[in-house]
């Protein structure tokens, strides 16, 4: 729960649509830091630049493999490689994230 997490730790979580919403509007309602991990898809990384332009305290992170594949590089790359989570995007999804690298805080994978 947001009101109880210690607040010298930021709440991390991972993107995943709706998710990155309720998180930010949390992070709003408590006054606390979020860090959003895994952001693959447009309307999450313009989510969290609308709350960064509101001064609210989200961070976030992009995996390369979805800076540089998407969904139509799968047939060549085969199912089985090209499975993470979350799945490959569109090409509107990733040249989203190429628009916004100046919201975006820092890359990682699990991978």
């Amino acid at each position: 729960h947001f009101k109880n997490w210690p607040e010298k730790h930021p709440i991390v979580c991972h993107a995943e649509g709706y998710i990155v919403a309720a998180v930010v509007m949390l992070a709003n309602r408590y006054n606390r830091s979020v860090h959003i991990c895994h952001v693959a898809r447009k309307e999450e990384i313009e989510m969290i630049k609308v709350a960064k332009n509101s001064n609210i305290k989200v961070t976030c992170e992009v995996s390369p493999h979805h800076l540089f594949l998407t969904e139509k590089n799968l047939e060549r790359i085969g199912y089985g490689r090209g499975q993470v989570r979350p799945v490959l995007v569109k090409p509107e999804d990733q040249q989203a994230l190429w628009d916004n690298m100046d919201i975006i805080d820092c890359f990682a994978t699990d991978h």
